[in-house]
């Protein structure tokens, strides 16, 4: 984001920021990728299924982020699919919503949700 606004290209039309800070419920790493946006309660049921591959990453003893390995991040992709609620995918969508709001796309209308969600 940075970057664009340095060479003068309207950051907020050509990129979206995975950073903590615009991702309140997601993890807080420095180098994020799309699956920290996913709830670390999914992603821990998806671990509990077991067969999964993935390093933990942990903070004076508590879960802070999974990073997943080889085909375990398909397999979450499913997973997620068939067993997570919004609040699991929350960060993904505000993403989504971002991206249609600057594209001037229809959004689907929350409002049922927001004061719970978003």
């Amino acid at each position: 984001m940075k970057t664009l606004k340095k060479y003068s290209f309207a950051a907020d039309y050509m990129g979206l920021s995975l950073a903590p800070e615009f991702h309140p419920t997601a993890c807080s790493q420095e180098d994020v990728v799309i699956e920290d946006l996913l709830s670390l309660r999914i992603q821990k049921g998806f671990f509990d299924t077991g067969g999964c591959s993935c390093r933990q990453t942990f903070v004076d003893g508590v879960l802070r982020r999974i990073v997943w390995d080889g085909d375990s991040k398909g397999k979450l992709l499913i997973y997620v699919c068939e067993n997570g609620a919004l609040l699991d995918v929350i960060e993904l969508a505000r993403v989504l919503i971002c991206v249609l709001e600057i594209w001037s796309l229809p959004v689907p209308d929350l409002s049922n949700i927001a004061s719970v969600c978003l």
